[in-house]
């Protein structure tokens, strides 16, 4: 895809640049977490050469959690945020409210109640002749109808029909399979002894008939259905739209940022302005 807009899962980067480079401090400050979402950015910069990019942010007050308190329960102790996540938070809301406006990202978006998941959702749909997600997170298969995939962790693009032909659903069925098989990763329960696999042969039509999964499938409460497809559909009903404005990026701010945190031999720190 030519010069896409690339629509970037900005928590997960950052998630990524915890156990990567998060122990980086200068000054007796945490800067791991900057230092690794300007290397992974540029890293996409370099490979895309994107016509805008796109942050999206996570709120940490969740519309999900207030309708179930262990929504995402599974993610911290039992005591809370342990210090390094603490200090990943801080980096987060330094860089969505101070550095990346200052220099110029202007297409960093966030919504009170709602997950950078919505957003990137949302934008796509409003969006879709030429998105490309980047993210690892596989919630969002369910947007490939929209918009293409670049998998971070993979580094390989995901693709609307590679995604029928693994699991021969449409991208939006995946929301069905979250649905009756949970979400690990976001602690939503799914019914018991069905996997993403047993649920994909279910709404396939090949998951055979009046076998144990399939009576558990069929047994299941209107009740327990209708609270995990909310959970795991994207967008959230009440997801806002944003609207995508030229960069106005600036270099001399951006080589400041990284002066002011020590980032002297940050990889790209010079050529960020060929892309943006």
């Amino acid at each position: 895809m030519k010069n896409p807009i690339l629509v970037i899962d900005a928590n997960y980067i950052g998630y990524r640049a915890l156990f990567t480079t998060g122990p980086l401090e200068y000054k007796g400050r945490p800067t791991g977490v900057i230092y690794g979402v300007f290397s992974q950015t540029f890293t996409l910069l370099e490979k895309f050469r994107p016509s805008n990019i796109v942050f999206c942010w996570d709120s940490r007050n969740s519309l999900r959690r207030k309708r179930m308190p262990t929504y995402k329960s599974g993610r911290h102790g039992k005591d809370g945020p342990a210090k390094e996540l603490l200090d990943a938070f801080n980096q987060f809301n330094l860089l969505r409210e101070e550095i990346l406006p200052r220099i110029g990202i202007v297409n960093n978006f966030y919504a009170d109640g709602y997950e950078a998941d919505d957003i990137i959702a949302r934008i796509v749909m409003d969006y879709p002749e030429n998105c490309v997600i980047c993210s690892s997170d596989d919630d969002l298969l369910q947007l490939l109808g929209f918009a293409p995939i670049f998998n971070l962790g993979r580094k390989e693009l995901v693709t609307e029909k590679e995604f029928r032909k693994k699991w021969g659903l449409s991208p939006a069925q995946w929301a069905d399979v979250k649905t009756l098989a949970g979400c690990s990763g976001d602690s939503v329960p799914g019914l018991p002894g069905i996997g993403e696999k047993t649920a994909a042969a279910f709404l396939t039509g090949t998951l055979k008939e009046n076998s144990k999964k399939w009576q558990i499938i069929k047994n299941a409460s209107e009740e327990f259905l209708q609270l995990n497809r909310w959970l795991v559909s994207l967008p959230l009903p009440g997801t806002p739209s944003f609207s995508i404005k030229p960069n106005q990026f600036s270099q001399f701010e951006f080589e400041r940022v990284c002066k002011s945190f020590g980032f002297h031999k940050l990889k790209g720190k010079e050529e960020w302005a060929m892309y943006l």
